[in-house]
């Protein structure tokens, strides 16, 4: 496995890790489309990490389950939060434009 510094040694990398309290998970969202805006506009690749406590998140195919109602309804139960995304096309827009430019690496396109 190789670093990011060999992989590209002309960019200086950032590193963002934040941690959200459970009732914040729009917000962790919000925080990572920012992040990659600001990635695009600057060209300084940013790696950001956040972590969610007792939080499940949702895809928008997991509202078409048959049994979603009581699937939720367990994980209140048990103390979870949880909460459908709604950025898959946001992380796979910039993914594409970014192995595009060559920002991922080749095994990653």
């Amino acid at each position: 496995m190789q670093d990011l510094a060999t992989l590209y040694p002309q960019k200086t990398w950032s590193v963002v890790n934040q941690q959200f309290s459970a009732d914040q998970g729009q917000l962790a969202f919000a925080h990572a489309n920012t992040l990659l805006a600001l990635t695009k506009e600057c060209q300084q690749p940013i790696i950001h990490f956040w972590t969610l406590e007792k939080t499940v998140i949702l895809g928008m195919m997991d509202t078409k389950l048959p049994e979603l109602t009581a699937a939720t309804d367990q994980l209140t139960a048990a103390g979870y939060h949880y909460f459908v995304r709604n950025s898959w096309w946001s992380w796979h827009c910039c993914r594409y434009r970014y192995s595009q430019s060559g920002l991922l690496p080749a095994r990653s396109r």
